[in-house]
């Protein structure tokens, strides 16, 4: 208890207590100062900084602007100017929390379960990489029904990395729209509409509105 006390007390005009400075052997003990105080020197150090550390990932202080829509079940990072190193920076607190950090109400930080996010928009930001999108939706995989990268003028097509999406059960639906590439494989176009077809036949993301719906037709 003196140590805690020695530590974390202050002294006289709000400064840290001193080594010199007296503290109360047994607090719960009634006697004379000369019985029952010691200066702080004769007790065992703290190293209070213990205190502040903390394995919870939520704690952690993240990048998460991005929005989450109810309707949609949608993750919207769109908008944001994010670059290559906003979206690591993101990837790397969903990987400590398995959780969708997002910016909830009166700006506090919250966290979505992965399996709510059910479609993903990164629209209109300066992301290249396309290997980052896609291990990103990988942890939506299972479940992602859509993603929107469009408006992102430097984004490279990658053939692995757009064949990976190929291989996500659900996904019927890339928004391409405005990016750094003029084409996309055949078998990518083929594989999505297939899906689209049997799986889910609503789309959320177009390039005109944001997050419209729209059911496709029979």
């Amino acid at each position: 208890m003196a140590s805690v006390s020695c530590s974390t007390f202050e002294a006289r005009d709000g400064a840290a207590m001193l080594e010199t400075d007296l503290m109360a052997v047994n607090p719960f003990l009634v006697s004379s100062a000369t019985e029952n105080v010691a200066p702080c020197s004769s007790f065992a150090k703290l190293d209070t900084d213990l205190w502040r550390k903390t394995d919870d990932p939520e704690t952690d202080p993240v990048l998460a602007a991005c929005a989450y829509n109810n309707k949609a079940k949608a993750l919207d990072c769109s908008g944001l100017n994010w670059d290559d190193d906003d979206i690591r920076r993101y990837l790397t607190s969903v990987s400590k929390s398995k959780k969708w950090p997002f910016q909830g109400k009166k700006d506090i930080i919250e966290f979505k379960a992965i399996k709510l996010v059910q479609r993903i928009t990164l629209a209109n930001n300066k992301i290249t990489d396309l290997a980052l999108i896609e291990r990103l939706c990988q942890f939506a995989k299972t479940k992602l029904l859509e993603i929107d990268i469009s408006g992102n003028p430097n984004l490279q097509l990658e053939a692995q990395a757009i064949t990976k999406f190929t291989n996500y059960p659900l996904l019927g639906h890339i928004n391409f729209g405005d990016n750094g590439f003029d084409c996309v494989p055949v078998y990518v176009l083929s594989n999505l509409s297939d899906k689209l077809s049997k799986k889910n036949r609503q789309i959320f993301f177009s390039s005109k509105t944001s997050l419209p719906l729209r059911v496709m037709k029979k």
